[in-house]
């Protein structure tokens, strides 16, 4: 009876185990372009990702971009890992990648975005000045994708 019992217990968790993995969505999932008149097209995450990379390495000061996209029901969530030369202004280098991978996603392709693409910066190496401190660079013109003034990124519950 034991032996029965336990060789029913393995074969419950071996099916178990395999609903799992069979219901586990594929990392590379396809997504629905929503602004196509006729016909159905579709693109897989992985695609979108190389566009999106493609359109940030051609921002000045990105050395590379590895992109990350998630499917979030019918929508994407885009993640930039931005590798960044030694001259870049990093505010503005990452507002140039997210505000093109947005303009490519949303506009271009038409698909949808969950939120804002988001970029973490990565670099080597920071120019100083003679005395230690940081180079700064000249005021930028308004792009409408900075953070407002006076805002230090915490949410209010």
């Amino acid at each position: 009876k034991i032996i029965v019992t336990l060789l029913a217990l393995v074969l419950v968790l071996l099916l178990l185990a395999l609903m799992i993995v069979e219901l586990t969505p594929s990392p590379t999932q396809r997504m629905r372009v929503r602004n196509v008149s006729a016909g159905d097209a579709t693109l897989t995450t992985a695609q979108i990702a190389e566009r999106i990379e493609d359109e940030a390495r051609a921002v000045p000061h990105v050395a590379d971009c590895r992109a990350v996209v998630a499917a979030r029901g019918n929508r994407v969530e885009v993640v930039l890992d931005l590798n960044v030369d030694a001259g870049a202004d990093l505010a503005r280098t990452a507002d140039e990648a997210c505000r093109r991978a947005h303009v490519l996603v949303e506009e271009q392709m038409g698909i949808a975005l969950v939120q804002r693409p988001r970029a973490r910066l990565h670099y080597r190496e920071l120019l100083l000045k003679e005395d230690g401190t940081l180079q700064t660079a000249p005021p930028r013109p308004s792009t409408g994708w900075e953070r407002p003034a006076g805002d230090d990124g915490a949410k209010s519950r």
